[in-house]
C-alpha cells in the first residue's frame, strides 16, 4: 500500500491547491499482473469527517508495451517515432482523453469548452437555450405553447410574476420536497411523463436517480449505502420512508 497524503495537519497552501489539481505518478511493480485490480482510497470530507471514498479499476501489469498503434496509443491514434499522432477527437499523449470538438464551429448551436479540471473528456459542447445533442444540433421544440408552468419561451424574463422560480417555472404548478432551508425538489406529472426541477444552492453538480418499486428503499441512501453499523449512521424518522438521507456522526 502506497501512502499519498502528507502527514497532518494539511494546513498548507500547496497542499489545498492540489486537491484541485492532477496528481502525477509513476507507480513500478515487482512483476506482470492481468486482470488485476487498482484501488485507490481517499478520504471524502465532503461527505463527512470519517468517509472512506473507494475507487477501483481492472488494470494488466506489462513488462514492456509493444511499439504499436494499440498499445501506445490507445487505439486512438498512430504512433510514431516522435509519439502518437491521435485521430481527431482524441487528444493527450497517448490519446486516452476524448474531446467531443474541437472548436465552437463543431457546435452548431453553442460553444466548445474545455473542462478546467483532469476529466476523460476534454472539450465539451454547451448548448444554447432550447438546442441539445452532441454537438447541440436538435432544437427543443415546445408542443404545448398554452403551458403557464414553465417559461419554455424567453428564460431571461426574470420579472414576470407568473414564472417566479428564477424566471424559469411556477413553484405553485408543482409538487414541492423541501430536503433542507435551501435545497428543494419540484416535480409534476404531463400525460405520460414526470418533470423534475432541481433547486440546490450548490456549487458542483446535482444527479437524479430512479428506484425500481420493489428494490428497497436504503439503495437511494447515497452515500452512506453499505457503511458499517459501527459509523454510527442513523436516519431520522421522518425521512426514513421517501429515500432522503439526514446523516450524521455520534
Amino acid at each position: 500500500m502506497l501512502h499519498l497524503t502528507p502527514p497532518p495537519p494539511f494546513k498548507s497552501t500547496t497542499f489545498k491547491q492540489a486537491l484541485f489539481s492532477p496528481l502525477n505518478l509513476t507507480l513500478s511493480f515487482p512483476r506482470e499482473c492481468h486482470g488485476c485490480v487498482l484501488q485507490i482510497e481517499r478520504q471524502a470530507t465532503e461527505y463527512g469527517p470519517n468517509y472512506i471514498f473507494h475507487s477501483c479499476a481492472d488494470v494488466n501489469i506489462e513488462s514492456t508495451l509493444e511499439n504499436n498503434d494499440e498499445s501506445q496509443c490507445s487505439g486512438n491514434g498512430r504512433f510514431t517515432e516522435n509519439g502518437c499522432v491521435c485521430r481527431k477527437y482524441f487528444s493527450g499523449d497517448q490519446c486516452q482523453f476524448r474531446v467531443e470538438c474541437e472548436n465552437d464551429a463543431d457546435c452548431i448551436h453553442g460553444k466548445c469548452i474545455k473542462e478546467s479540471r483532469p476529466a476523460l473528456i476534454q472539450k465539451t459542447c454547451f448548448c444554447d437555450y432550447s438546442f441539445y445533442g452532441k454537438n447541440c444540433e436538435t432544437e427543443f421544440k415546445n408542443e404545448n405553447s398554452e403551458d403557464m408552468c414553465f417559461n419554455y419561451e424567453d428564460l431571461v424574463d426574470t420579472s414576470s410574476p407568473m414564472f417566479k422560480g428564477y424566471g424559469i417555472f411556477n413553484p405553485d404548478c408543482y409538487e414541492k420536497i423541501e430536503l433542507n432551508s435551501e435545497d428543494f425538489v419540484y416535480s409534476r406529472v404531463i400525460d405520460n411523463e414526470v418533470e423534475i426541477i432541481l433547486d440546490f444552492n450548490t456549487t458542483g453538480w446535482i444527479s437524479i436517480g430512479w428506484r425500481p418499486l420493489k428494490l428497497d428503499t436504503s439503495c437511494r441512501l447515497f452515500p452512506d449505502i453499505g457503511l458499517p453499523r459501527s459509523r454510527s449512521f442513523r436516519q431520522t424518522a421522518d425521512n426514513k420512508q421517501n429515500g432522503f438521507r439526514k446523516t450524521f456522526f455520534v
